[in-house]
């Protein structure tokens, strides 16, 4: 392994343990907007990488807190696996708002992979999957080997009240 390599590896550890030893502190982080969580992780991923982030937030309404927790978690974890095996050099991260309905995009423009081969017990997958799920959402990955990845995370709200607000 060359040192460069290695490197890119402990850097992506690195930025693992200062991700987690801040969850450790979730209490600073209930309540807060997604949008000022995911500044906050962007800034902090920032500061530990190469990658050029990029951040762009629509629509300004205020989600459950459980939502904005579960996409903040993806979101962090999203990140964390892009640092440490897409070997990316960009990553947009873009969030669609609305009062019953939000989106989370990240993109990267790393090396991508097989869907169909991917491990059953690949740990990231599964977490985001079943985050997503706990607020009955939906999480769709779209990926190409040699063209990178996206995730998209989907929570539509409540639809009896989403169809009285149209």
């Amino acid at each position: 392994m060359n040192m460069e390599k290695l490197s890119v590896l402990l850097r992506g550890a690195l930025a693992e343990m200062r991700t987690l030893l801040f969850e450790l502190r979730s209490d600073r982080h209930q309540g807060q907007s997604l949008e000022k969580l995911l500044t906050a992780l962007v800034e902090s991923m920032r500061a530990r990488t190469e990658v050029v982030i990029s951040l762009t937030v629509n629509g300004d309404h205020d989600l459950p807190e459980d939502v904005t927790q579960v996409f903040y978690r993806i979101a962090r974890e999203a990140l964390n696996n892009v640092i440490v095996h897409a070997e990316a050099a960009h990553v947009s991260i873009f969030t669609h708002n609305k009062p019953h309905r939000a989106e989370l995009h990240i993109q990267d423009d790393g090396r991508g992979f097989d869907l169909q081969e991917v491990d059953a017990g690949h740990l990231g997958i599964n977490i985001m999957s079943e985050r997503a799920a706990k607020i009955g959402g939906a999480l769709q990955i779209k990926s190409t080997p040699g063209l990178g990845t996206e995730i998209i995370a989907i929570w539509p709200g409540n639809e009896m009240e989403s169809s009285e607000h149209g």
